[in-house]
């Protein structure tokens, strides 16, 4: 509630016992003597109306018994209750080159600070022709894996297609049930008494089969011709053939015999040396081509592994850059600071331990982090104060208060206590280590028109109020009078 309020009789003794109170203060800083002057002149004070003298210097009031209020006293600052830090966000130390004025209502987007971006924007020119570097070695790595897998796929291909034809070769060649019994045995089978199993078929039955037919027609052959001999001999002896024509059958009896030899010892040339030679042969193809596939198969897996890994590599050192190149060109971003919302520009003064930091102006340097400007909300303001240790117990959230601010004597605003620390401050510790204070903070009900953060303001807790206390109001209360009351609004409720 803002404006003015018409002010208690209780009130009024205690805004006299509070300006009593300070100087009071300076009095009793004077020391023993001091105390022993103020003693006095309480005796005198009592004493004054029973003294013919003093019955015409003293003082007299009506005492009645009205509403006695406590409350805690303190100076404080304005302050908004929601605010938004505006911070460095650039890595390290920045210089200022531009900041908008202080006390500037800014809008959202508005630019609120601009730091010197020479050494990043050349930053951002290096790093981006490392990111180009990285890319173009990972399209490299990614070609040659595509190459390193369509290859092993090639050759895997071809490997299996030679092992896939040497094993039909062997089954054609020896029969399929021949051929899986010697596969079964590793190559351990005696390859020359293979012709004579009964499971042997393919080429190897079909050539022996062909080389017996062989002997047996030159037999035949053979037989024809000897009989042919001998009836031509009968013939000779009685003239109805010629000599000539004799020796001819006889020559073809012998091309007979000669034939017949041949067929004989070509099935045995199969039989001993062709067969077994062959039949190892297409054996030892087949498994060389299965040995070929593994070979193949291991050495362009690996291939492929080393590959993959390169391309892997690459991709994360591209990755790497990629988050380089966008946090470079981020911070290079973040050199122009701009407003998040609408608010009145608050330059943020903080304290250093040897007493008031730089202010942010222009050539003026910053750190990461560092707190800028403060955008307060001006729709609910606070009274910051702090409250001293033997004091804050008496102080409960919720309590009301009043503030009245320094730029603005006539106007009171009520509000209460929304906060109180549960810690001391330890800002100032190395000032005064013995000063024990605690932040406390009153949320005021309403924003007048003018108020701005930073406003000094006197403020008043309300801690107890008690009913039909008896009182007395003089025109003019000596200065004891006025210290005890003033100490006496201080006490805890109920002491």
């Amino acid at each position: 509630m803002g404006g003015s309020l018409p002010m208690t009789v209780a009130e009024r003794v205690r805004a006299q016992a509070r300006s009593a109170g300070k100087r009071w203060l300076l009095f009793a800083a004077l020391g023993g003597l001091g105390a022993l002057v103020v003693a006095g002149l309480g005796l005198w004070a009592v004493l004054g109306s029973s003294s013919p003298d003093g019955a015409g210097r003293g003082e007299t009031a009506r005492a009645v018994r009205d509403r006695l209020v406590v409350s805690i006293t303190e100076s404080g600052e304005i302050d908004a209750k929601r605010s938004v830090d505006i911070r460095c966000e650039v890595e390290g130390n920045s210089t200022i080159v531009w900041a908008i004025e202080e006390g500037s209502v800014a809008k959202e987007g508005d630019k609120l600070v601009e730091l010197d971006s020479a050494d990043l924007e050349e930053l951002v020119q290096t790093q981006e022709m490392k990111h180009n570097t990285a890319k173009a070695t990972f399209e490299k790595a990614d070609k040659a894996h595509l190459i390193a897998k369509s290859t092993r796929e090639s050759l895997l291909s071809v490997a299996s297609l030679d092992a896939k034809f040497s094993l039909i070769d062997l089954r054609k060649y020896l029969g399929t049930r021949l051929a899986d019994h010697v596969i079964a045995m590793e190559g351990k089978a005696p390859f020359d008494k293979l012709v004579d199993n009964s499971d042997l078929g393919g080429d190897a039955l079909q050539q022996r089969r062909k080389l017996q037919s062989d002997i047996d027609l030159a037999d035949e052959k053979l037989k024809r011709a000897a009989s042919k001999v001998e009836w031509t001999e009968r013939l000779e002896k009685l003239g109805y053939v010629t000599r000539s024509e004799l020796e001819a059958d006889q020559l073809a009896a012998k091309t007979a015999q000669v034939d017949l030899d041949q067929a004989r010892t070509a099935l045995d040339l199969f039989l001993r040396y062709e067969f077994p030679k062959m039949a190892e042969k297409y054996y030892t193809d087949w498994l060389e081509f299965k040995h070929e596939y593994d070979r193949v198969d291991a050495r362009t897996q690996s291939e492929l592994d080393s590959a993959e890994a390169d391309l892997e590599n690459q991709r994360k050192a591209l990755d790497i850059e990629d988050k380089r190149l966008q946090k470079t060109r981020d911070q290079l971003a973040k050199t122009t600071i701009r407003a998040p919302q609408a608010g009145m520009v608050v330059f943020e003064t903080g304290r250093s331990r040897w007493g008031q930091a730089p202010p942010m102006e222009v050539g003026s340097t910053v750190q990461h982090r560092q707190v800028l400007i403060k955008l307060p909300d001006m729709s609910e303001m606070n009274v910051n104060v702090r409250l001293h240790e033997s004091v804050v117990k008496q102080a409960s959230e919720g309590a009301p208060a009043f503030a009245t601010i320094d730029a603005m004597p006539q106007t009171r605003l009520t509000g209460k206590v929304t906060k109180i620390g549960v810690m001391p401050d330890r800002q100032q510790w190395w000032m005064n280590p013995g000063l024990k204070t605690y932040p406390t903070e009153i949320t005021l009900d309403s924003t007048p028109v003018g108020l701005k953060p930073g406003m000094s303001a006197q403020v008043e807790i309300l801690v107890d109020t008690r009913e039909g206390i008896l009182q007395g109001f003089p025109s003019r209360l000596s200065m004891w009078t006025k210290a005890s009351r003033w100490c006496t609004s201080r006490r805890r409720p109920g002491s």
